[in-house]
């Protein structure tokens, strides 16, 4: 019979480091492996709570500036400002639409202008000329059209999103007369 030699200790140890080297590398991809996958569902996770988040933020901005803009276009003062044609009512009625306009300014901090143009020439602007906004006048006899975005101004070194509403006057006969635009410019450098 032969007898089996038994490897010297040394290449024993050897053989058990290596196994120990092997063993721990192991354990570290699994565990490097696994923190990466969990790192990577806790970013997407967080990236789907931001993007919901921020698409409700803006439903909600979008929702606030146009019920600001239709509570300023069907707002009795606003239209009758528009179609008044005696100089010494306008004047009157100007004070009242331009306090009524800083008012509702305050509603947003977002706002940096309200105007309101008529195609009869009573215009107002908060803070910037009312002539300002003409440059969308070829859109503003579009009667079809409602609350939408007009693209960017600079209103007084600010860069500032345009958003525009058409003015109606509705009648008992359920027809509506287009009487004029209003215009919000809202912040976007903030």
């Amino acid at each position: 019979m032969k007898k089996k030699k038994l490897q010297p200790l040394q290449k024993q140890l050897i053989h058990l480091l290596l196994i120990f080297v092997i063993c721990v590398f192991g354990i570290i991809i699994w565990s490097v492996s696994d923190y990466i996958q969990l790192q990577r569902k806790n970013l997407e996770n967080s990236l789907e709570l931001y993007a919901g988040h921020l698409a409700q933020t803006v439903r909600q901005s979008y929702t606030s500036y146009e019920n600001i803009a239709y509570s300023v276009a069907y707002n009795t003062l606003v239209q009758d400002y528009i179609q008044q044609t005696n100089s010494v009512e306008r004047y009157d009625s100007y004070q009242q639409v331009y306090n009524l306009l800083s008012n509702t300014k305050k509603l947003n901090s977002y706002l940096a202008d309200i105007a309101v143009l008529s195609s009869d020439g009573n215009s107002i602007s908060l803070t910037a000329s009312p002539s300002l906004y003409s440059c969308y006048s070829d859109l503003l006899s579009i009667p079809s059209y409602a609350f939408c975005s007009m693209g960017t101004l600079n209103i007084r070194g600010s860069n500032c999103h345009i958003l525009s509403m058409p003015i109606h006057k509705l009648s008992t006969s359920g027809k509506a007369r287009y009487l004029g635009t209003v215009f919000l410019a809202i912040h976007s450098d903030r």
